[in-house]
């Protein structure tokens, strides 16, 4: 009865444990920039939605250097809460980015 118990147990752990790690997975899954081939999209590809922040913000800083300033709301409905949809004009915004940086 013992070894049935435990078993059980690791059993319920182990699910436990992959369940989470999906469920961080998902969090971090990018679901704007899937398609192309861009800086973003490889990020995404190589690290989700944290490497793909990452090199936004690095656009972001090289297009301030050429005078076209956004914060991450003027494209994404709400960043703050991990809302990452973009605005109706986000991707013009940021087709405007790219072009200045290139």
């Amino acid at each position: 009865m013992s070894r049935f118990l435990c078993s059980a147990l690791l059993t319920a752990a182990l699910s436990f444990t992959l369940a989470t790690a999906r469920a961080q997975d998902d969090k971090n899954k990018c679901t704007i920039a899937i398609k192309g081939d861009g800086d973003v999209k490889k990020a995404c590809d190589a690290g989700g939605i944290k490497r793909a922040k990452a090199v936004m913000k690095a656009q972001v800083k090289l297009g301030k250097d050429k005078g076209i300033k956004h914060e991450c709301d003027d494209c994404h409905k709400d960043e703050a809460n991990g809302n990452w949809a973009l605005t109706k004009d986000g991707q013009e915004k940021f087709d405007k980015l790219l072009a200045a940086i290139k």
